[in-house]
């Protein structure tokens, strides 16, 4: 629909003349609204002016000659899906009416027409054609929307990982693939959850979603732990995840993944003067975990006559953690202590 310069909306009508005296009302509806308007003689000229102007609405006498009543409806609407048609009838052909309604006509007038009746059928036609148009914009920025979402999660330079309840991946982006070596193609509907952790560690990982220590019930922030790459290589990351809950259901688990090689290769030995690089580390870290692990024991065993439950299962939680992260520091240790030592890098020739 256009707009006149009075800001009136303007619709597009194609007015089928025939018989033409049925119409003066109509025709003196459309010049009060400054319509575009295109006249036709009759059914044919009609459907040829139907691919030529394009009409917005078509008004009609369907006891037009040449085509049988309704018909003329399903003839347009093959043309022009969208076009509002309102048909008009005499008073002895209503089951014409309902006839074209349920072939898609949007409405009808009874002859003889009046200008009230006219009136208020252009502007419930006017107003389905607002709606649709909203609704086509309102489904455009959606997709826009998605389709920026979309982009959004698949560049993301961290890897974004959903599986669903059952635990298969559902979505599966270009920083996880650059984790763990899988496309998006490999791994979206064909990869279980438990295929991307080492061993057990997707239960701990579960375990730890569902539990409050690392963000609260359903959250998990900053958790350390190893993915399981496609060439069965172990990778240090930290996954942050959350539960996606629709209607009280759980309907997916999102995770954030982040890779931690760059940061622990980017630890040179200049950077700990006390120890040779990132093994020595990793084992200092490791003696101070097995110290806090056995401090942790012993407060559990030195308070098991006390009638605090609460405290022994924070100790039991405390000392799982640490075993954890003694899991994680060992297995990182071994994997820096079997790398081939990288040649001394030459200096240029002065």
């Amino acid at each position: 629909m256009a707009t006149a310069s009075g800001g009136q909306v303007m619709s597009r009508v194609l007015l089928v003349q025939s018989p033409l005296g049925i119409w003066q009302p109509v025709a003196m509806v459309l010049a009060e609204g400054a319509h575009q308007v295109q006249a036709a003689t009759d059914v044919y000229e009609a459907l040829a002016a139907m691919e030529s102007t394009d009409p917005e609405i078509v008004l009609l006498n369907i006891s037009l000659p040449a085509l049988d009543g309704p018909e003329i409806v399903r003839h347009i609407l093959d043309l022009a899906p969208d076009v509002q048609v309102i048909v008009a009838v005499e008073v002895t052909g209503l089951a014409h009416a309902v006839q074209a309604l349920a072939m898609g006509a949007s409405d009808f007038l009874l002859l003889p027409v009046t200008a009230p009746a006219v009136r208020v059928a252009l502007s419930r036609a006017e107003d389905k054609i607002r709606m649709r148009t909203r609704l086509r914009q309102a489904v455009a920025e959606i997709r826009q929307r998605h389709e920026f979402e979309r982009k959004l999660i698949m560049t993301s330079m961290d890897g974004i990982i959903a599986n669903d309840p059952e635990g298969r991946i559902i979505i599966f982006n270009d920083g996880a693939a650059r984790i763990y070596g899988y496309t998006p193609e490999e791994a979206m509907g064909k990869l279980h959850v438990t295929q991307l952790y080492p061993e057990g560690e997707a239960r701990r990982v579960k375990k730890a979603i569902y539990g409050s220590e690392y963000g609260g019930r359903g959250r998990l922030i900053n958790y350390p732990t190893l993915a399981f790459t496609k060439a069965k290589q172990l990778t240090p990351i930290v996954l942050s995840a959350t539960l996606i809950i629709e209607r009280g259901a759980e309907v997916a688990t999102v995770g954030y993944f982040k890779d931690l090689s760059e940061i622990m290769r980017q630890l040179s030995p200049d950077r700990f003067p006390a120890g040779p690089g990132l093994a020595a580390l990793l084992h200092e870290l490791l003696a101070a975990v097995t110290d806090l692990q056995t401090a942790a024991r012993d407060f559990e065993h030195s308070q098991a006559g006390g009638d605090s439950a609460q405290l022994h299962e924070h100790c039991r939680d405390v000392r799982g953690r640490l075993e954890h992260l003694a899991e994680l520091l060992e297995t990182a240790g071994r994997s820096e202590h079997d790398q081939p030592p990288q040649p001394p890098e030459k200096t240029p020739a002065g």
